[in-house]
Formats: C-alpha cells, sequence, structure tokens
C-alpha cells in the first residue's frame, strides 16, 4: 500500500507538472487569438474608410447624372418651345428647304448632339453607379463577416480566459491534495518507523525472556512474559491503526481519482470543450 500510494504522489506531481505546460501553450494561443483580433479590427477600420469613400463617389456621381438628366430635359422643353413658336407664327417646317435651313438643321444637330452626349454620359454614370453598388455590397459583407469573426475571436478568448481560470483553480486544489497526502505519508511513515522500533525492542525483550528461562527464574519470565504481551498488546492495536489510516488515504486518493474521471466524461459531451487543454488534462488524470 506504501508503494502504491507513493506512485499515486508521484503521478499526480507529474500531471500537475503537465498542467503547468498546457498552461503555458494555452496562454501562447490566447496571446495568438488576440494579435488576430487586433488585424481583423484594423482590417474592419480599412473597410469602414472604403465605404465611406466609395459612398462619396456615389453621391458625386448621382449628382452628376441628375445634372445631364436635368440639362437634357431642359433641351427637349427648348426644342418644343421652338416647335411651338414656328407653328404659332404659321412657318411651315415640314418643306424640304425650311427642313434644309442653316439655323434649324444647327440647333437639330446640336439637339441630336446633345441627347447623344446625354445618353451616353448616362449609360456610364449608370455603369459606374452599378459598379460602385457591387463594390459597396461586397464591402459591406466583408465587414459583416469580419465583424462576425471578430465576435467569434472574442468568445473564443473568452473561453479560453474561462479555461485557463479552471486550469489554475484545478493545479491549485491538486496542489494543496498532493502536499495533505505528502504530509499524511511523512507521518504515517513516523509512525511506522517507531512501531518497527518498539517491535525491536519487544524481540529484544523476548531474547531476554529466554534468557532469564534457561537459568530458571520463573517469577521474572512470568513478569517478562506479561509486559511482553501487553507490548505486544500495544504495537499491534497501533500497527492496526497505522494500517487503517494508509487504506483511508489510499481510499481517498482512489476516490479523487475517479472525480477527475467523472468530470472529464461529463466534459467530454460538450463539443466546445472536447480539444480544450484543460479536457487534455483530465484525460490524463484518469489513466
Amino acid at each position: 500500500i506504501d508503494f502504491d500510494f507513493e506512485v499515486s504522489v508521484a503521478c499526480l506531481t507529474e500531471r500537475i507538472h503537465q498542467m503547468e505546460e498546457n498552461q503555458h501553450s494555452t496562454a501562447e494561443e490566447l496571446q495568438a487569438t488576440l494579435q488576430e483580433l487586433s488585424d481583423l479590427q484594423q482590417i474592419t477600420q480599412e473597410l469602414n474608410g472604403e465605404n465611406e469613400r466609395l459612398g462619396e463617389e456615389k453621391v458625386i456621381l448621382m449628382d452628376s447624372l441628375c445634372q445631364q438628366s436635368d440639362k437634357l430635359e431642359l433641351y427637349g422643353r427648348q426644342i418644343e418651345y421652338l416647335r411651338c413658336l414656328l407653328e404659332e407664327h404659321h412657318i411651315s417646317y415640314s418643306l424640304e428647304e425650311d427642313i434644309k435651313s442653316g439655323r434649324y438643321l444647327e440647333l437639330e444637330q446640336r439637339y441630336g448632339d446633345l441627347a447623344d452626349n446625354a445618353r451616353f454620359e448616362r449609360e456610364q454614370l449608370l455603369g459606374v453607379q452599378q459598379h460602385l453598388s457591387n463594390t459597396l455590397k461586397m464591402a459591406e459583407q466583408d465587414n459583416a463577416d469580419s465583424q462576425e469573426m471578430i465576435g467569434a475571436l472574442k468568445e473564443r478568448n473568452h473561453q479560453m480566459e474561462r479555461i485557463m481560470e479552471s486550469e489554475r483553480q484545478g493545479r491549485a486544489a491538486m496542489g494543496a491534495a498532493l502536499e495533505e497526502y505528502k504530509m499524511a505519508v511523512s507521518s504515517d511513515q513516523a509512525e511506522l518507523s517507531r512501531c518497527r522500533a518498539q517491535l525491536d525492542q519487544e524481540r529484544q525483550r523476548v531474547a531476554e525472556l529466554y534468557s532469564l528461562h534457561s537459568a530458571g527464574d520463573k517469577n521474572d519470565i512470568c513478569q517478562l512474559l506479561e509486559g511482553v504481551r501487553q507490548g505486544k498488546e500495544e504495537a499491534e492495536a497501533k500497527a492496526a491503526k497505522l494500517q487503517e489510516e494508509l487504506e483511508k488515504a489510499h481510499s481517498e486518493l482512489t476516490r479523487l481519482q475517479e472525480t477527475f474521471s467523472k468530470v472529464s466524461q461529463s466534459l467530454s459531451r460538450d463539443a466546445s470543450y472536447s480539444n480544450s487543454p484543460f479536457h487534455s488534462f483530465l484525460q490524463l488524470l484518469i489513466l
């Protein structure tokens, strides 16, 4: 039982060292997560700036499109007004020579050019507007994805902090239990050494008893036998008590290992903890 108890204490010590290594790796992973979170926040700021710039360009292009549309509408009204004037003064413009008159042809050419230019610019502006709208939607989607990733990383960061806190508490509890068991083992070993010394004394007294028996002093022999019997009973009682304490300590250690096993099995049902360092630590404890 002493050997098994010492082996169990050594296993607990080794597991505490492994827990410290797991905590170190968890801290490194947490630092990498924080760096990734900082990079994503910087990317998000850049995307927000790009969104603002695209929004300003869109406003400028929409203003230009509205101005061109207003010009086209104005020129249309002017042409209609000129036609009304011609009709009002009973000037025919359907004749070939009138149609080919210099002023009318100039106005018609100018109107056609303006209409073509306005239509061309409108198509260009619509194309640019569509491109900017698509770019803006893509930027907004990237921004939303970045925000979602940032939220997931923050949640992961909180989860890792909770795991590290649980590991610290578990390590403190294991350290306290280990110190308690070390003290119990030291005390039991000291008591066992004392009982062994007492047994050696009793053996020496038995040897003296045989020596007196050879000399023939029966009264001294009876007294020594009574003393030996009482000493033996006391030694046996102390040895039984010590054995019982050792068995209790071993049972408590076994119960602690079973508790760790139950905690590990409970956490293994949760997928979010199945790959955590604390889960690995619990798996290691129940080996």
